[in-house]
């Protein structure tokens, strides 16, 4: 009697085990799953960011603190559930393929906008400044023409296969993003690629915006430009000068163009192109007469441009 109760003791032991073990790996496989999908994210979060739209320092030092706090999180997790390795690197694995389709969707989203004029108003990363300013302008049918003037500042080739205008403001700072990501696009494919830059300015504030075409004016918009996105946050009265004296601009002729405010008209007209059409805020690209809201990845700029050489061959 004493031996049959002992194997059922066995048994139930036997039982508990083994849903203990089970319920062990099920617990293993979700925290490692999480924990390796959360550590990708972030990495790959960091390396698309510093890399691609080459983000503020202050910026940067966030993500610094996302890394510590997932190194922390997976040593925690190693301790104290003594997860598996396989487990986390289950999760890494499925992340990285579950990203990997998101890239390529998005690829070929904008590829499809490229291809049938479509609008997007979000981006992968949603970076976007609404307009502030009262119109009542009707959105209608812009041309190529009326979009893409020589008149206005621009760099690249005179003879692109890919045109990209850039309505942007000086003061919005998705902006500052783009600049980078387009100025490094730009330097990359000079003789296929022309950018012009046109103003849109978010208020009714247009100083940056005649800062910049007083500096057009002498032929040094790019060096103000840069200088005036570069210190967008920190931008006062006191360093115009300071700009013009790196950009060896002549003081007396820049002070009467602000003066006078010779541009206004100028910026004005870049406005109202924008309204008319369609735009909403900034950053916004027109790829050869496509519209796209929005900051766009470097490696979208790239792949778009691989379409627009295939089509040309």
């Amino acid at each position: 009697m004493f031996q049959k109760n002992n194997n059922i003791k066995n048994d139930n032991l036997q039982k508990v085990s083994y849903y203990s073990t089970k319920k062990k790996k099920i617990i293993d496989l979700f925290i490692g799953f999480f924990g390796g999908a959360i550590m990708l994210i972030i990495f790959l979060s960091i390396i698309l960011n510093i890399f691609f739209n080459k983000i503020s320092i202050s910026s940067t030092l966030h993500y610094v603190c996302y890394i510590i706090a997932t190194i922390i999180i997976i040593i925690l997790i190693v301790l104290f559930f003594r997860i598996n390795r396989k487990f986390i690197s289950i999760g890494i694995l499925i992340s990285l393929l579950v990203a990997v389709s998101l890239f390529m969707k998005q690829v070929y989203f904008y590829k499809d906008a490229m291809e049938t004029g479509g609008i997007i108003k979000n981006t992968i990363l949603g970076q976007y400044s609404i307009y502030d300013g009262n119109s009542d302008i009707q959105e209608t049918d812009v041309s190529r023409s009326e979009l893409e003037t020589v008149s206005d500042p621009h760099m690249g080739t005179d003879t692109p296969i890919m045109t990209i205008v850039e309505f942007g403001d000086f003061s919005c700072p998705y902006c500052f993003i783009m600049h980078r990501v387009l100025r490094d696009f730009i330097m990359e494919n000079a003789t296929k690629v022309q950018l012009i830059f046109r103003d849109f300015p978010l208020e009714e504030d247009y100083n940056r915006a005649m800062i910049a075409n007083c500096a057009f004016e002498q032929g040094k918009f790019w060096q103000m430009h840069d200088n005036l996105f570069l210190y967008q946050e920190s931008f006062n009265e006191n360093m115009v000068n300071q700009f013009l004296k790196e950009a060896e601009i002549d003081v007396d002729k820049f002070n009467a163009c602000r003066s006078e405010q010779r541009y206004k008209s100028e910026i004005e007209e870049d406005l109202v192109v924008g309204l008319k059409a369609g735009m909403s805020g900034t950053p916004t690209l027109f790829i050869n007469g496509y519209k796209f809201a929005g900051v766009i990845p470097r490696t979208v700029l790239d792949q778009i441009l691989v379409e627009i050489e295939k089509e040309n061959k």
